[in-house]
């Protein structure tokens, strides 16, 4: 049985599209090295997780191949960073290195051109018209999510997520052509392993499965029961295969990832990242849809959903990818707004809708000229749909003030302020600390955050011997807590105007209410003395430097900080409750 058609059987009749889509892909890596290229900036958080994690991990296999392929598995099992697809970047990463560059190229190469192929593809076999536009569809859908800034966005800060789309388009592509009905269990088998194996890529694809499964369920049993008046026994083969399909993918997640299965299940997330969440109502979620995808994208994606469900044969693959959308989205923003790459989880569907609507437009005359005039327009509009996403020369254009596209902006990042980042370092580095943790950043901004300083130390251009004394930092507190390890610092780094990162101040207490209490002096500041040094970063964010001065802490300031802080989360009273053998050790009393 052939699941999916062969890229090259559908160009190779057809040198031109051949060509086309070869140099599509060609300009889009150039514009990525480009893009890197031009980059000046020290990459943080989530931007750095998985090229730091790559890093490691190549050097890992490199002197204790067993050991590393042991910690890929216990990342599978425990870890919500997992290092499934840091392990599929290593061959690359061999070839090419360790540079932002190398891991960049990665991206697209091992992600970004399967995801793209694998789309192709799926809409081809899905539009299924006569052998003749077979190559025209599949270059219209090979150019159309390839030249898509909503695909390239997440990459280019460094998200692994894109990976994720060759087994989306995958599932689609063996699901959707025909009713669930007419699979025979080899394949249902198929699709619940490639859904387990969705999940664990990424967890949060998570809601994609959920949507997707709960889509196919209404679709197959619930219309197809109420057409036919309940007649269970009829449908019990599809029943079987619906629970068969479900259950399966849950069980082989949870044999295959037990711990983080159950941590999943049994997590209230929507509590933990609740400071992530800034939309509260359908026309928030909207607004916030027109701001990443543009007015273009969307109306012709609802324009293309319309025009799938007035034909037969696309009718129920239209619907299941409609209802799977909304399904997906409003599980999500239970939990939190959508960050870059949880896009991943709506592109699918948009911009296979939408560039079903720009093949229909092609078919609606049998002129050449004007099918050619028609694909230079929408060429020139898809373009600079790119365009004004990524090229700060277009910031100013009237192109970037239309509504037609996306009000999201990515520009290559450069900073400023890297000599005195570099500065601050070496003030460190004449210090000669060799204690973990002998430096705490309360800062979590753009500007300053923890990250920034550890990977610039460790990972820049210039060397520095004091970099794991850089502490960890926990920032936001539903999800971190108290940061006890704070008392183990001997310094203390700070901004004036203070850096958050998330958009609710009251969700990061924490940084707040010790930093106050540095910069008044009283409660624990007392403890601290400030530094005279002067840095000054991007945005006139200036640095504070304070250095402990007295290991011995009073009590009552203690109490009234794990007060405060308890107060503000009696539900999560103990991650935020000094034990008793840490009063004791901060107090030098007995308790």
């Amino acid at each position: 049985m052939k699941l999916i058609h062969h890229p090259y059987s559908l160009v190779k009749r057809n040198p031109a599209a051949s060509a086309l889509c070869f140099s599509a892909a060609a300009l889009l890596l150039v514009f990525a090295i480009s893009f890197v290229r031009s980059e000046q900036t020290v990459y943080y958080y989530d931007y750095a997780n998985y090229w730091i994690r790559l890093h490691h991990l190549s050097r890992w296999f490199g002197t204790e191949p067993i050991g590393a392929l042991k910690q890929v598995i216990y990342s599978i099992r425990y870890s919500e960073y997992n290092d499934l697809a840091t392990v599929l970047l290593l061959p690359w990463q061999s070839i090419a290195g360790n540079s932002r560059l190398a891991f960049i190229t990665g991206l697209a190469l091992t992600f970004a051109f399967p995801a793209v192929l694998s789309f192709a593809c799926f809409f081809t076999k899905l539009v299924n018209d006569n052998q003749q536009n077979r190559q025209v569809i599949f270059c219209i859908g090979f150019l159309g999510l390839m030249i898509s800034p909503q695909l390239w966005t997440p990459l280019l800060y460094g998200y692994v997520g894109t990976g994720g789309l060759v087994m989306v388009f995958l599932i689609w592509t063996i699901s959707l052509p025909k009713p669930l009905a007419e699979h025979d269990y080899r394949e249902i088998m198929i699709l619940a392993g490639l859904l387990c194996l969705l999940v664990l890529f990424r967890r949060w694809y998570a809601y994609w499965v959920a949507g997707f499964l709960l889509a196919v369920t209404f679709e197959t049993a619930g219309l197809s029961l109420l057409r036919n008046r309940f007649q269970l026994k009829l449908y019990l083969p599809v029943l079987a295969r619906l629970s068969v399909l479900g259950f399966g993918s849950l069980i082989c997640f949870l044999v295959v990832a037990t711990p983080i299965g159950i941590q999943m299940l049994t997590t209230d997330y929507g509590d933990i990242y609740s400071g992530y969440k800034y939309t509260s109502d359908f026309a928030g979620v909207m607004r916030v849809l027109h701001i990443h995808f543009g007015t273009m994208s969307l109306l012709t994606a609802a324009v293309g959903c319309g025009l799938m469900l007035t034909k037969t044969q696309l009718r129920r693959p239209a619907l299941i990818m409609f209802l799977q959308f909304w399904i997906s989205l409003l599980l999500f923003i239970r939990t939190q707004d959508l960050g870059t790459h949880h896009y991943y989880i709506l592109i699918p569907a948009v911009y296979s809708f939408s560039i079903y609507c720009f093949y229909r437009l092609l078919l609606c005359t049998s002129s050449i000229i004007i099918r050619r005039v028609i694909s230079l327009v929408v060429g020139i509009l898809l373009l600079a749909n790119f365009a004004v996403m990524f090229y700060p020369s277009m910031k100013n254009s009237f192109v970037a003030r239309s509504p037609l596209f996306p009000e999201l902006r990515h520009y290559p990042m450069i900073r400023g302020d890297l000599d005195q980042l570099h500065a601050l370092l070496e003030y460190f580095d004449k210090l000669e600390m060799e204690t973990a943790n002998s430096i705490y950043v309360l800062a979590s901004g753009r500007q300053l955050n923890f990250t920034i300083l550890y990977n610039l130390c460790a990972y820049g251009e210039k060397s520095y011997e004091f970099c794991e004394g850089i502490a960890i930092t926990n920032d936001i507190d539903k999800r971190d807590g108290f940061p006890f390890h704070f008392f183990d610092a001997q310094y203390v780094i700070t901004t004036n105007p203070l850096q958050y990162h998330l958009p609710d101040k009251n969700d990061q207490l924490v940084v707040s209410i010790l930093r106050s209490r540095l910069i008044s002096g009283q409660g624990i500041g007392a403890q601290y003395q400030l530094v005279n040094q002067r840095f000054l970063l991007d945005k006139e964010v200036e640095v504070l430097l304070y250095r402990k001065i007295s290991d011995r802490y009073n009590e009552d300031s203690l109490d009234d900080l794990e007060a405060l802080l308890v107060a503000r989360y009696p539900h999560l009273a103990e991650k935020f409750t000094f034990t008793p053998e840490l009063l004791n050790k901060l107090t030098g009393g007995t308790h």
